[in-house]
């Protein structure tokens, strides 16, 4: 767990819970994870963190937008970790998953968010998942098959069929 990224998206996650929508959409934050919160919204579920820090809205904009930034896997794993009240043992029991895994996500969160809030103050856009659609990962694995094969039958000594691009 990194200390300052655990910072940040506590800082995060009590800017999501307040009542500072407008101000989120004004700085051009959009809510990839609006569907679990607003499920924990209608319980007593949501963590009620006191202001005793003032929330700095940019930071938290760029923390929303790393975070928008991970695999959907990753981002259900840091807003139910953050947002929701609970032990590592209930987040892990809601997520389904481990107390293991639970922190092996939240480390793997942690060292992707450090990356795409360098990338932001890089100025490097971050792209919302459009990198981890479906349709690339399959076509990744039918190339990766496919190169595995020519490899296998380069050792066998017969030559492998074009592999096009």
């Amino acid at each position: 767990m990194i200390d300052y990224i655990n910072v940040r998206l506590n800082e995060w996650a009590r800017w999501v819970v307040s009542d500072r929508a407008t101000i989120r959409n004004m700085l051009g934050a959009k809510n990839c994870w609006p569907q679990m919160l607003g499920e924990a919204d209608s319980t007593e579920s949501v963590r009620q963190v006191g202001t005793l820090v003032p929330l700095n809205d940019i930071e938290c904009c760029e923390t929303d937008k790393a975070i928008c930034g991970l695999p959907k896997l990753l981002i259900d794993t840091v807003v139910e970790y953050y947002t929701r009240v609970g032990t590592a043992d209930m987040t892990a029991k809601r997520l389904g998953v481990s107390k293991k895994t639970l922190f092996l996500r939240i480390d793997q969160a942690h060292q992707r968010i450090m990356g795409n809030l360098n990338d932001i103050a890089a100025g490097i856009a971050i792209h919302r998942n459009s990198w981890r659609s479906t349709e690339y990962q399959e076509a990744r694995s039918r190339r990766a098959r496919a190169l595995v094969a020519a490899r296998q039958l380069a050792r066998l000594g017969k030559k492998p069929l074009h592999l096009s691009d």
